[in-house]
């Protein structure tokens, strides 16, 4: 799957500390590629639910979404939008990003 966009999220994050933005995808989250976030930071998955949900959370990174979804959404303690489609790629699969 691959990133279509990576937009600042219309919630207010930042009152929280943290900047939101929401990632379009290509094709529906995969578990696969949910369960590949693990190395990132502390991964909740919850399978069992109608619609699987997770959250990522790390010191500087947070993602949510489900799987099925054309988007999820990343929040950085910073406004950066590079860094965010940096790990946008990553959470889309594409995990070579991470290792490069």
């Amino acid at each position: 799957m691959k990133v279509v966009s990576v937009s600042p999220s219309p919630d207010l994050c930042s009152e929280a500390g943290w900047y939101g933005f929401d990632v379009c995808i290509s094709e529906p989250m995969t578990e696969s590629a949910v369960l590949a976030l693990k190395s990132l930071g502390h991964l909740v998955y919850l399978a069992s639910l109608k619609k699987p949900f997770f959250v990522l959370k790390s010191e500087s990174l947070f993602i949510k979404g489900s799987v099925g979804s054309l988007s999820f959404r990343i929040g950085l303690p910073y406004n950066d939008s590079a860094q965010a489609s940096s790990y946008a790629r990553i959470a889309a699969g594409d995990c070579r990003t991470l290792l490069s």
